[in-house]
């Protein structure tokens, strides 16, 4: 009888102790849907490169980040390149260098998530872990 209840604690505890070890970012990834088919190749800080396609930022086309005292949405279809600096703060710099050639220096919050899909499934990552984006075709 000791045996039988021991078991029939032994279960619901396994059971417990298993669905606690999962973590919530091994969850599966979903790519939001833009409708655009960004292709771009992602480095990360430990300078590792992947490559993407339907790429977007938060489920958006764009980029968007405090500029003096306002905030500006750049279109990843006129970004040619965008470089990440680390700021003290919480936020990061971004410098982007558009198709036409001109440079764009703003802030943009930490937080912020990047999806893609790469030739193996679903990617995603956080902002605060990318050092440069090219954007390959749009």
């Amino acid at each position: 009888m000791k045996k039988y209840i021991r078991i029939l604690l032994l279960v619901p505890l396994a059971l417990f102790l298993t669905a606690m070890a999962q973590r919530g970012d091994e969850a599966p990834i979903k790519v939001p849907e833009t409708g655009a088919n960004i292709k771009v190749v992602i480095t990360d800080i430990k300078g590792l490169k992947t490559e993407l396609t339907e790429f977007s930022m938060d489920g958006n086309t764009m980029i968007t980040g405090e500029r003096g005292k306002g905030y500006l949405s750049i279109p990843f279809n006129k970004i040619k390149e965008i470089s990440f600096i680390r700021e003290d703060n919480n936020k990061i710099k971004t410098v982007i260098q558009t198709i036409d050639g001109k440079e764009i220096t703003m802030l943009m919050r930490g937080g912020g998530v990047f999806y893609g899909n790469t030739e193996f499934g679903p990617f995603k990552i956080e902002a605060e872990s990318v050092s440069r984006i090219e954007v390959i075709a749009n």
